[in-house]
């Protein structure tokens, strides 16, 4: 599956720490709607993870997996 400009770019942000919502809007350059529907579509995939403790958002190992693929090079820091 081809992930889409916004995935990739929530995806890669979150290869490096663990972020919110906020955050991830600052750092991606989205919307808070677009930087949402990145991150449920991530969700639903098993590539990133909800943490309601910290309110913040991971990376999985399956989602490592899939940024670190050679078309999505160009979005990691």
């Amino acid at each position: 599956m081809a992930l889409s400009e916004p995935q990739a770019k929530v995806l890669a942000a979150l290869a490096d720490r663990a972020l919110a919502v906020r955050q991830l809007c600052l750092l991606v350059g989205l919307s808070r709607d677009a930087t949402h529907a990145a991150l449920r579509s991530l969700s639903y995939l098993g590539w990133v993870r909800y943490f309601p403790g910290t309110r913040t958002w991971r990376i999985t190992k399956s989602g490592r997996r899939v940024i670190s693929d050679q078309r999505y090079r160009d979005f990691l820091p």
